[in-house]
């Protein structure tokens, strides 16, 4: 198997940002267990924060287990693909009106 981080892709999509911003939230859901608090009586807020934090400390490693994720499951690769053609459409359409000035008018 092809190591995730040479195929990781190079603009990450909404797929991946989600998969990776869930992990982190379990990452500091299972912390705070681990220090005999209940994350359900921890405001979402808190948790929230402190997985945003994890997340831009361990952005490469939480998108390359989301990569691998998507990959190993038929679902989440037919969205990431489908979410990427959508981005690949809207890119066209940004990029033809903007070298159509007459659109503009």
């Amino acid at each position: 198997m092809v190591e995730a981080t040479q195929t990781l892709p190079s603009q990450p999509s909404r797929v991946l940002i989600c998969l990776a911003r869930s992990a982190a939230k379990e990452a500091i859901k299972q912390q705070l267990r681990d220090q005999g608090l209940k994350p359900q009586y921890i405001r979402i807020a808190e948790i929230n924060r402190a997985a945003e934090i994890s997340l831009k400390a361990n952005a490469r490693e939480l998108l390359e287990e989301a990569w691998r994720m998507c990959q190993s499951s038929i679902e989440l690769m037919k969205l990431y693909e489908k979410k990427r053609r959508e981005r690949q459409r809207k890119l066209e359409r940004n990029s033809k009106h903007l070298s159509n000035p007459q659109s503009a008018a």
